[in-house]
């Protein structure tokens, strides 16, 4: 699988475009891309992110969840397959907005 995004004409405060495409040998299986964001919170980093999840996302759809996951020196033994990759990149976060008169 390969995914990357960019952040154009500037960044941060561009827009957040990504791209991805998936291999089975010699076959492309899947491939992917879209718009993350616009404005502020638009960078490279926000668009490599969600081209790696798009593309997890669409291989797990398509029942491809038994794949290798991991960085270095083996953190990802044990860890196998879509769904926890997904878990391993996720991190949540929570806004909180005041809005006046409630």
């Amino acid at each position: 699988m390969y995914a990357d995004g960019l952040c154009e004409p500037r960044n941060p405060g561009g827009v957040a475009c990504y791209g991805f495409v998936a291999w089975r040998g010699d076959e492309r299986i899947a491939e992917g891309w879209g718009v993350a964001c616009r404005g502020r919170a638009a960078t490279n980093n926000v668009a490599e992110y969600a081209a790696a999840q798009a593309a997890l996302e669409r291989l797990l759809e398509m029942g491809l969840d038994h794949m290798p996951y991991g960085g270095n020196r083996q953190s990802g033994v044990g860890r196998e397959g879509v769904r926890l990759a997904i878990e391993e990149m996720t991190n949540i976060q929570m806004v909180a907005i005041r809005v006046a008169g409630l």
